[in-house]
C-alpha cells in the first residue's frame, strides 16, 4: 500500500482481482464442464449464427470449430431439414419459447447423423442449448421397424406389411372402382421333404432361392410376400381379370418347377396357387386373404402344382366342411358311426368256386341331416384334424369285436380274417402296439386273424421309424397290407424292405384294364413280383366277369368287388356266412350269386 492510497481503495482494488479470480476459475470450471459432456454445447445470436461449441461439435460431425463459429446452425442440417430448421430457430428468438426437436444433420464425410435439438432463449437476444446424438436410438428404431414389416429369412414384406399393402389397394380401388387387383396365396409342395432330408439349412436355402425366382416373375408394382413357413403372398396390382392371373401363376408354376441345386443335390420342388380377383369378393383385406386361402385348399385338394380361383362355390364347401368338422366329433359321441364289412374272395386258377377270405371293415356315418356318408365326404377332415386317430381306435375296437362274435359262431378251425385300415397318423402313434394289444385281450380275437392296411404313402414314407414300426407289428403276429397299390407311384423295388403279407391293386388300374393295355402289363408285374416275394395279391373294385377273368389269368387269386358283394351291414355278414358254409357243402358260383344279392 503506497503512502498516496486510501485505505479503502486499496481494499476495493483487492476484491476486484478477487472476484474475477473467482470468475476465471468459475468459467475455467465452466468450460471444463463443458468440453468432458458428451453432448454438443451450443449458442446462436439473434440472427442464428454459432457463436460458441464445445469440442464434441468436431467428434460427432467432424467440422473444426474456427470453420464453424459465425456461421447459421441450420447450414449444417440436411438439405430437406433446413426449412424447418430455420423456421423453428426463428421462432425461438422472436417469441421466447424452448423447443425440443430431432433433425438430420450433415457429418463432413457426407453421411447422415441424428441430433436431437434442446434449445431456449438465453437473455442476450440469442439462444443456448443442447445437440445429443441419438443415431444409435434411430438406427435401433429402423431396424426393430423393419423387423415388424419384414421376414428375416428371405427380406420379404411379412404379413403385417402385406395386408397394409392390401389396405392401400382397397383403399385406391375405392376411389377408382377400375383399378381392379389380385392376390395369390402360395403353398409349395414337398418342401416339408426337403427340410426333413436335408436339413433346415437346405429348407432355408430353398425358400431365399423361392423367394428370388417369385420376385423375377413380378412387376416392381407388385409386392411379393413371405407369411411363414412356406406360404407365400402375392399383390398384383394391375392384373384385372381371371386370364391375366392364371397366366401369372402359370409362369410362376414354371419357375418353380426348374430344379434347385442345394448341398450338391438337385431338388425338385412345386407349388399349389389360390387366386382371388377383387371383385369377387367384399373389398376387405381379411376377406381377400380368406377367400385366397380357400381357393389355395382347392388346388390343393386337385393335387400338386395346380392353380384354382376363388369362386362362392368354394366358401359354400368350406362353411360345409366346417360344419362337418364340428358334427364329426359328436357322432362318435351320439353313436352315428356304423362300421360295413366288404368280403374279400378267393378264386382258384382256373376260376373256380369263390371262397370268402375276409372282410375289409369300411366306415360309414349316418349324419342326422346328410344321411348315410361314405368315408370320402369325412376321413380326410378326419386326418387333417387328428380326430382319425381316436376314431380310427373305435373302428378298429368295434370290428375286432365283431369279427371275434362271427369266430364264434363258425365251425372249429375255421379262421376268419379282419382287414382294418390303418391312417398314416395312427400308424405313426407311439402307444400303437400297447392299444393294438388292449383292444385284441378286451375282444378275444387272435391276433393271427387280424390285417391292418396301411395306404402306399405311408410306405413310400421310407424312414427309420418307418421301417422299424413294421417290423414291430409283424414281430407282434399281425399281417400287414398295402392298400390302393400303385397310386403312389412308388418303385417295385421298395418291396423287399418290407415284410408285407398282401398288396391290394388300387381299383384305378381294374377300372382302365380293358382300356390301356399298359395297365395289364403294371398289374402283372404287380402280381409277379409280390408272389415271388412271397405276398399275396388282391384286386380291388372287380364289377364283372371279364375283370375276374383277366386278372385270374395274370394270376390273381384274391378279390373284392361290387361284382362279388357291396359292403354288408354285420347282420348282413351273418347271415352271408351261414349262407357260405351251406354252399361250400354244395358248391356253386357264390360270387356271381353275390353280385345281385345281399347289396346293401
Amino acid at each position: 500500500m503506497t503512502a498516496h492510497q486510501p485505505i479503502g481503495d486499496e481494499l476495493h482494488t483487492q476484491i476486484q482481482y478477487r472476484l474475477m479470480e473467482e470468475l476465471a476459475a468459475s468459467e475455467a470450471r465452466y468450460r471444463q464442464l463443458v468440453e468432458n459432456l458428451n453432448e454438443i454445447v451450443f449458442e446462436i445470436d439473434h440472427q442464428g449464427h454459432l457463436t460458441f461449441l464445445n469440442r464434441v461439435w468436431t467428434n460427432t460431425l467432424g467440422y473444426e470449430l474456427n470453420t464453424v463459429l459465425t456461421r447459421p446452425l441450420h447450414d449444417f442440417l440436411h438439405p430437406e431439414e433446413q426449412d424447418n430448421g430455420k423456421c423453428l430457430i426463428r421462432q425461438i428468438l422472436d417469441t421466447k419459447i424452448s423447443i425440443k426437436e430431432e433433425f438430420r444433420f450433415l457429418h463432413q464425410s457426407g453421411h447422415l447423423v441424428w441430433l436431437e435439438v434442446s434449445a431456449r432463449p438465453n437473455g442476450k437476444g440469442g439462444a443456448s442449448g443442447v445437440l445429443m446424438d441419438i443415431s444409435d436410438r434411430k438406427r435401433a428404431t429402423a431396424q426393430l421397424q423393419y423387423l415388424a414389416y419384414h421376414d428375416t429369412l428371405t427380406g420379404l414384406p411379412n404379413r403385417l406389411a402385406f395386408v397394409e399393402h392390401l389396405e392401400q389397394a382397397i383403399a385406391n380401388l375405392q376411389c377408382n372402382p377400375h383399378q381392379h387387383f389380385a392376390v395369390l396365396f402360395l403353398d409349395l409342395d414337398g418342401f416339408k421333404l426337403v427340410n426333413d432330408t436335408l436339413g433346415h439349412l437346405a429348407g432355408d436355402r430353398l425358400l431365399i432361392e423361392v423367394a428370388q425366382r417369385l420376385q423375377k416373375c413380378l412387376s416392381p408394382q407388385d409386392v411379393l410376400s413371405r407369411f411363414g413357413g412356406d406360404e407365400f403372398n402375392i399383390l398384383l396390382r394391375t392384373v384385372t381379370t381371371t386370364l391375366a392371373a392364371t397366366q401369372l401363376a402359370k409362369q410362376i408354376h414354371d419357375a418353380l418347377t426348374q430344379s434347385f441345386e442345394l448341398e450338391e443335390n438337385k431338388v425338385f420342388i412345386s407349388t399349389s396357387i389360390g387366386i382371388v380377383l377383387s371383385h369377387q369378393t367384399a373389398p376387405v383385406s381379411e376377406h381377400l386373404l380368406q377367400n385366397a386361402d380357400i381357393a389355395l385348399y382347392n388346388a390343393k385338394a386337385i393335387g400338386k402344382a395346380n392353380s384354382a380361383i376363388f369362386d362362392c362355390d368354394m366358401h359354400t364347401k368350406v362353411v360345409e366342411r366346417l360344419q362337418l368338422e364340428h358334427d364329426l366329433r359328436h357322432g362318435l359321441e351320439r353313436d352315428e358311426f356304423e362300421i360295413y364289412y366288404q368280403p374279400i374272395f378267393g378264386v382258384s386258377t382256373p376260376i373256380g368256386n369263390p371262397t370268402i377270405k375276409g372282410f375289409e371293415a369300411l366306415l360309414r356315418w349316418h349324419h342326422p341331416t346328410r344321411g348315410l356318408l361314405s368315408p370320402e365326404r369325412f376321413i380326410p377332415i378326419a386326418e387333417e384334424t387328428g380326430f382319425i386317430v381316436e376314431l380310427g381306435f373305435w373302428v378298429l375296437h368295434q370290428a375286432c369285436s365283431q369279427a371275434q362274435k362271427w369266430q364264434e359262431q363258425c365251425p372249429p378251425k375255421t379262421s376268419i380274417q379282419l382287414n382294418v385300415n390303418l391312417s398314416s397318423r395312427q400308424f405313426l402313434q407311439p402307444d400303437l402296439l400297447r392299444k393294438i394289444d388292449e383292444i385284441l385281450q378286451g375282444t378275444g380275437l387272435e391276433r393271427q386273424c387280424l390285417t391292418l392296411e396301411i395306404t402306399e404313402s405311408t410306405i413310400m414314407n421310407d424312414t427309420e421309424a418307418t421301417r422299424f414300426r413294421i417290423k414291430q407289428l409283424k414281430s407282434s403276429g399281425i399281417s400287414l397290407s398295402i392298400d390302393d397299390f400303385g397310386t403312389g407311384y412308388s418303385s417295385l423295388s421298395y418291396l423287399h424292405r418290407f415284410p408285407i403279407n398282401t398288396l391290394k391293386i388300387d381299383r384305378s388300374f381294374v377300372q382302365n384294364l380293358n382300356r390301356k393295355s399298359e395297365n395289364t402289363e403294371i398289374i402283372e408285374a404287380i402280381i409277379v413280383l409280390a408272389h415271388k416275394l412271397g405276398m399275396d395279391v388282391v384286386a380291388e373294385g372287380v364289377e364283372n366277369p371279364i375283370q375276374l377273368k383277366q386278372l385270374n389269368a395274370l394270376g390273381c387269386q384274391q378279390f373284392q368287388g361290387y361284382f362279388f358283394s357291396r359292403p354288408l351291414t354285420a347282420s348282413q355278414v351273418k347271415k352271408v356266412l351261414a349262407e357260405h358254409q351251406a354252399l361250400t357243402k354244395a358248391p356253386r358260383q357264390l360270387g356271381y350269386a353275390y353280385s345281385t344279392k345281399n347289396q346293401s
